[in-house]
């Protein structure tokens, strides 16, 4: 499952909005955890480790739920120290081909009373409704004659007149 290789879509992008603001509002739950939809979304990114078996970086988390990294650590680090008493888990430090570090948290264990906490109407994305992705070119348009001139300063060849620009 590939999300980033063409399944995202940025056409409708303002000037100045983070993609990742679009993706932030609904993040999207994987089918292993479809039964779980409505829990808090900590729950949620615990039983999918737990039951995937895997460790969990924030780019992992970020990309099979279409949150943020931001939000993605917000939840493991939630998990690692506010739900202790519930989830057990591990934190490593992993290094990555950049030689950066990189926290990876590995599921041991979720208390099985943590599914009494009540379900909330959470609005969550399918896969179905994500954009496709399509880039656009960022060029810049020119929007009056003065923005025009600006450039033609800064890349004028010695000698060019003047004229043409400011008669235009």
């Amino acid at each position: 499952m590939t999300l980033y290789s063409g399944d995202v879509s940025i056409s409708d992008k303002q000037p100045g909005e983070n993609m990742a603001r679009k993706l932030k509002t609904n993040p999207v739950i994987p089918e292993c955890v479809a039964d779980l939809k409505g829990y808090p979304l900590y729950i949620i990114v615990a039983y999918w480790g737990l039951r995937n078996n895997k460790t969990l970086t924030t780019t992992d988390v970020s990309r099979n739920f279409l949150i943020t990294q931001q939000q993605s650590y917000d939840v493991l680090t939630y998990i690692y120290q506010e739900a202790q008493k519930q989830i057990t888990a591990t934190k490593r430090t992993l290094f990555n081909e950049h030689k950066r570090r990189i926290s990876a948290f590995r599921i041991l264990d979720i208390d099985k009373g943590i599914l009494r906490t009540p379900k909330k109407e959470i609005a969550y994305a399918s896969y179905d409704n994500i954009p496709t992705v399509t880039m656009k070119s960022t060029r810049c348009e020119i929007q009056d004659s003065f923005t025009e001139l600006r450039r033609w300063m800064c890349s004028r060849k010695t000698g060019d007149r003047v004229e043409v620009f400011l008669n235009a």
